[in-house]
């Protein structure tokens, strides 16, 4: 376990956006929980924010008045295989992509979410997905810890309550208070040269229609009437800029830094395209990427 003081927060987020915070734990092993330097840094917390690949979060410019707890724990194992499916368990800090080659070794099919970026426990958090599936589809079970009672649970699907990129984890009654240590994964075996093409099929696509840099990915939620991209398409927001930030030409619901961009900046930029969608097209479009306060509060507007 590390802890560090007024630790800078951009370099840990895709967007590169944020301040310090005032306290950065990292977290790389069960016995980092019982730690009475952990206890006590948590105990004199007011304000607790678990982080992962930082890939759908944009932190205050002015920080975060509160504890990180930044999850570097990335193991990744083979739990149970046969001829139609396999488990593996994932820690919560690893990457998307290794899981992937991970499960390739196995024929399992992880090609879908290939192209996600981000850790698994982010991912299972807020339900990351495709069009085709969300990770609440695979998902078998997960190890939480339980910050009040000091303990690690199991938990299944019934203690998310997965609804659209959604879980009770973000909801005011379980935010902050349990921690994804891991996570287990069912996944259909298929042939390993079917996997491989998906794959390449999948990332081609991602180059042709989405950006590189520094951005969150789908800025927006898709509308029950359509993707958000059209809307904000038609719109006019290809490459629309407001101060640092600004719309991607390749895709307009990719809301992107040009590296100077702040918090403030995504959340006007936020503001025009909203207000704009509902004037032209009577539609409300609600963000997918989390923009955090200080005391790490989701800024809902």
């Amino acid at each position: 376990m590390n802890i560090q003081k007024n630790k800078s927060l951009a370099k840990y987020t895709t967007f590169r956006v944020g301040g310090n915070a005032d306290i950065f734990v990292t977290i790389e092993k069960k016995e980092d929980f019982f730690n009475p330097i952990f206890s006590e840094t948590i105990n004199n917390s007011k304000n607790i924010f678990t982080l992962g690949g930082g890939s759908n979060t944009v932190f205050s410019d002015s920080g975060f008045r509160g504890t990180v707890l930044y999850m570097n724990n990335r193991n990744i194992k083979l739990v149970e295989n046969n001829n139609t499916t396999c488990r593996i368990k994932c820690e919560a800090g690893a990457q998307i992509m290794p899981i992937f080659l991970f499960a390739k070794k196995y024929s399992a099919d992880f090609s879908p979410f290939a192209t996600i970026p981000g850790t698994i426990g982010g991912a299972l958090a807020g339900n990351a997905g495709v069009p085709q599936m969300e990770i609440s589809d695979i998902f078998i079970s997960a190890e939480l810890f339980d910050i009040k009672n000091k303990k690690f649970i199991t938990v299944n699907k019934d203690f998310f309550n997965f609804l659209y990129r959604h879980s009770d984890l973000q909801s005011d009654s379980k935010k902050n208070k349990y921690i994804i240590w891991s996570v287990i994964l069912q996944l259909k075996k298929r042939d390993i040269l079917d996997i491989e093409s998906d794959v390449k099929k999948y990332l081609e696509m991602r180059k042709q229609k989405q950006p590189f840099g520094k951005t969150g990915g789908s800025f927006f939620k898709n509308p029950k009437e359509g993707p958000a991209g059209m809307f904000l398409d038609k719109a006019g927001f290809k490459n629309y800029k407001h101060g640092g930030a600004f719309f991607s030409e390749k895709h307009a619901n990719f809301l992107m830094s040009d590296g100077t961009a702040t918090q403030k900046d995504i959340l006007e930029l936020q503001k025009i395209a909203q207000t704009k969608i509902f004037e032209q097209f009577g539609i409300r479009l609600e963000r997918e990427v989390r923009i955090i306060d200080e005391f790490g509060e989701l800024i809902k507007i």
